[in-house]
């Protein structure tokens, strides 16, 4: 899965470029539906301990499809309409991670597509917030900082990795909900509220790159 991570990375990177160029968020949909499609395909059998699917990898698909749809159809939708969809996604986020725990599912793959299919939710957020003028191209950053993080560690190796931390949940979450009020407030407050989630994510991921590169003594 790791050199399916690679390409991954590579394809909405560079899907997001044509996206924004174009002003078609649906070009990165379709990518990383193809994108996501092969690793499915390649780790079948492997998806839970016992070879299913599992409860929580439904949920994630769901949370996955709701985010294509998003960038597919965002311009038919009203803002209330995207922010109520962006809320179920962000609350499925919680309910896939349960349900792995409490049915013993847990595995590489669902770990790899639970944290692939959070990465895309939040780049299709910053896309979708500059396709509808709700915040400058600036608010990009927030949404490929995880693409940045797994490209630099290609180019210069990490000595460790970066461990999960309350800090970094807690931006997460606030970054998401900042983005989602920034769809329901007019220009400037939108503008403003889209700025408080990519630093506060971005204050995170630099924490993150210090704790790989510089970890400290054991």
């Amino acid at each position: 899965m790791v050199s399916w991570g690679s390409v991954h990375t590579l394809i909405v990177v560079v899907a997001t470029g044509f996206s924004v160029i174009f002003g078609v968020p649906a070009l990165l949909a379709c990518a990383a539906a193809a994108s996501f499609s092969i690793l499915v395909i390649k780790t079948r059998g492997s998806w839970t301990p016992d070879g299913h699917l599992g409860l929580a990898n439904m949920v994630t698909t769901l949370r996955l499809s709701m985010t294509l749809a998003l960038l597919m159809g965002h311009s038919h939708l009203a803002d209330a309409a995207i922010a109520l969809a962006a809320l179920s996604i962000l609350v499925l986020d919680g309910v896939d991670g349960y349900l792995a725990r409490r049915y013993a599912a847990a595995s590489d793959f669902g770990a790899r597509y639970d944290v692939e299919a959070d990465a895309l939710f939040v780049l299709a957020l910053s896309v979708i917030l500059v396709a509808r003028d709700a915040a400058g191209p600036w608010v990009l950053v927030a949404g490929l900082w995880r693409y940045f993080y797994i490209l630099v560690g290609l180019v210069v190796p990490r000595p460790a990795e970066a461990p999960r931390t309350l800090f970094g949940r807690v931006s997460y979450v606030l970054m998401l909900v900042s983005f989602i009020l920034a769809l329901l407030v007019p220009a400037p407050w939108s503008g403003r509220l889209a700025l408080l989630g990519t630093c506060g994510v971005s204050i995170s991921f630099v924490r993150s790159f210090w704790l790989c590169y510089f970890p400290g003594p054991s």
